[in-house]
């Protein structure tokens, strides 16, 4: 897909990198890599792979931070390849991510971008779901956070506490029902 065969000697950014998967493909074809996603998890997925097949490579750097962050993006410098692999459309604010992405990739580099197609409602709802996540910067989705509530669990170590500790609780009543699925209330 980027035409190349061999990445040695070229640098390459993976925005949301995810579990780190393109990271570790990167490696393994010889670039200097910096992965970084916002979510905690993935970032530690990601450090995973390089712990099982790149120990100790300082060519793979890997870091939590946002796209959404333009004082994070420029801190990162220029990237002959910058991959936006099924990430951009999640963060509430898409436009401003893809600008945010086309900061790092040097004039003679090469951005490789992917986005989902419409799905119709479906893409509603997550349109509505990453708007809401980035408008009240929950730490899990609202689906995750409602059926906790729903059922009065707090949420394993990690997720966010309950929604009204982020001021939900008025979104999360007006969609979310204990007789209808989520996806059902909004259709």
């Amino acid at each position: 897909m980027l035409g190349f065969t061999d990445l040695a000697g070229k640098t390459f950014l993976d925005i949301g990198s995810g579990s780190g998967l393109f990271s570790l493909a990167a490696m393994q074809l010889g670039a200097e890599v910096v992965s970084f996603n916002y979510d905690a998890e993935s970032v530690e997925c990601a450090r995973e792979l390089k712990r099982r097949y790149f120990p100790g490579d300082s060519r793979w750097r890997i870091e939590r931070g946002s796209v959404l962050s333009r004082e994070y993006i420029e801190s990162l410098g220029r990237f002959d390849i910058v991959l936006f692999v099924g990430g951009l459309h999640h963060t509430g604010a898409m436009y401003r991510a893809l600008d945010n992405g086309a900061v790092p990739v040097k004039v003679s580099g090469q951005p490789f971008i992917s986005l989902y197609n419409d799905q119709g409602t479906w893409s509603r709802i997550w349109e509505w779901e990453k708007k809401t996540y980035n408008q009240f910067h929950v730490h899990c989705d609202s689906r995750c956070v409602a059926v906790y509530d729903r059922h009065g669990i707090e949420p394993p170590v990690g997720l966010s506490a309950r929604p009204e500790s982020f001021g939900l609780r008025q979104v999360l009543d007006r969609v979310f029902t204990k007789e209808r699925a989520w996806h059902e209330s909004l259709a």
